[in-house]
This record gives C-alpha cells, sequence and structure tokens, in this order.
C-alpha cells in the first residue's frame, strides 16, 4: 500500500533513527507522496513563482504605458477588465480613464463616472474630483442615464 499523504520534515533525525548515519545533503529533504524531494525541487518552484509574478507585473506596466500612450488594443483592454472585475484598484481608476478619454473604445462618459464612483469606493486617490469632471462634461441626457446605473449597483 502506497502512502499518498503529503508530510514535511527535516529528515536527518528519521535517518539517523533507522540507518545511523545521514547522508549529506538529505538533511533538507522531504517527503511527498511517497517519495523523496530536494531542497533543490522547493527553491526552484520558488524562483519560478518569482519569475511569474516578475512577468505579470511587466505586462501590467506595459499596459499601463500602452494607456499613457493612447494605444490600447483589445489585449491590454481585456487585461484592465479582468483586474477591474477584481476589484483591482488602479484597474478600476484606468478602466474609467479609458472610458472618460475614449482610448480603444467608444467614449462612454456615464460608465466612466460610474467607474470613479467605484474607485472612490476604494480609496483611489482623486476619484471623486475625476467623477466630477466627468459628470461636468456629460450632457444633461447622459446625466439622466445615471440613474439606471445607480439603481443597477
Amino acid at each position: 500500500m502506497r502512502w499518498t499523504g503529503n508530510i514535511s520534515f527535516p529528515i536527518s533525525k528519521l535517518w539517523l533513527q533507522d540507518s545511523g548515519s545521514v547522508t549529506p545533503g538529505l538533511e533538507q529533504c522531504c517527503i511527498f507522496k511517497g517519495s523523496f524531494i530536494g531542497y533543490d525541487w522547493f527553491e526552484n518552484k520558488r524562483k519560478l513563482r518569482e519569475l511569474e509574478e516578475q512577468a505579470r507585473i511587466l505586462q501590467w506596466q506595459q499596459t499601463l504605458n500602452a494607456v499613457k500612450e493612447n494605444r490600447v488594443t483589445p489585449v491590454e483592454l481585456k487585461e484592465i477588465e479582468q483586474k477591474a472585475e477584481k476589484n483591482d484598484p488602479q484597474a478600476i481608476e484606468v478602466y474609467a480613464y479609458i472610458y472618460a478619454r475614449g482610448i480603444g473604445v467608444k467614449p462612454d462618459l456615464p460608465k466612466a463616472f460610474q467607474l470613479y464612483q467605484k474607485a472612490e469606493k476604494l480609496n483611489v486617490p482623486n476619484a471623486l474630483q475625476n467623477a466630477a469632471k466627468v459628470y461636468k462634461a456629460m450632457s444633461p441626457k447622459q446625466r439622466k442615464e445615471l440613474s439606471p446605473l445607480k439603481a443597477k449597483n
């Protein structure tokens, strides 16, 4: 019968009890689903996670640069939208900005206003002032459209 649980512990004490000696380097091993995994495996896994996080950060910076340079493509728009759906405050603010300016999308001031209000609830600095600016830029018809938006939220 093969054990399928996971357990981590320094192996040296167990090894000493069974064999009376420890092979150098085994003190950093663990048992994982019945097989030995060395320290290097865990270190490589940690490094991989760090590299993946750095790649995500770099991708987000490139997306922000695309917004600053007014060249948002559907790829960047999708990334911003996904992060905004997860209530990322910076993404919501950027999403509002691109709708207010019409960067990569058709300008939609009521949607920008709604997003700035959401950003303000998440304590984004200047979100309330930006919402006010968007509100002032809206036509009377667009302002009337806001009441159904508020009812949905």
